[in-house]
């Protein structure tokens, strides 16, 4: 029997209802306006949950302080966080339900071009949750 696409164990992870956008911001140039813009411009048609505790909106989107404030579970989280806050918003991710999680750069891509890294890895604590992870790895 063969599952529809929608059924597929990873269709949340790329084709999501909701997405909360971890690290949303206003400020152009910044990852967070980044993440907001390209589901917005790209013509994502579903939910969108911009989270950060310093703001009430971002461009006339309600602004969530946390994903466990968030109207319902999400179905992708995008975590557009500084390095040394990655593995709690991981952790948040996955305590919030979250059935995805993408980071859009490595976590360690900083140190990794500056030679051997003084940061713990942390790709290997969202391996052990129930959530789909993706990062993309860099050179």
């Amino acid at each position: 029997m063969s599952e529809s696409l929608a059924d597929h164990r990873l269709a949340k992870l790329l084709m999501p209802a909701s997405v909360a956008l971890v690290g949303a911001s206003p400020k152009v140039g910044s990852v967070g306006h980044g993440m907001l813009h390209g589901l917005r411009g790209g013509g994502f048609k579903g939910r969108i949950y911009p989270i950060n505790p310093n703001y009430k909106e971002i461009e006339g989107i309600a602004c969530y302080p946390s994903l466990a404030a968030l109207p319902e579970r999400v179905d992708h989280a995008l975590l557009g966080v500084a390095n040394a806050r990655l593995e709690a918003a991981m952790g948040e991710a996955v305590a919030s339900g979250a059935h995805a999680d993408w980071r859009p750069t490595h976590p360690n891509w900083s140190c990794l071009r500056a030679g051997p890294c003084s940061q713990p890895e942390v790709l290997p604590s969202s391996s052990v949750a129930a959530a789909r992870s993706l990062s993309p790895l860099h050179k």
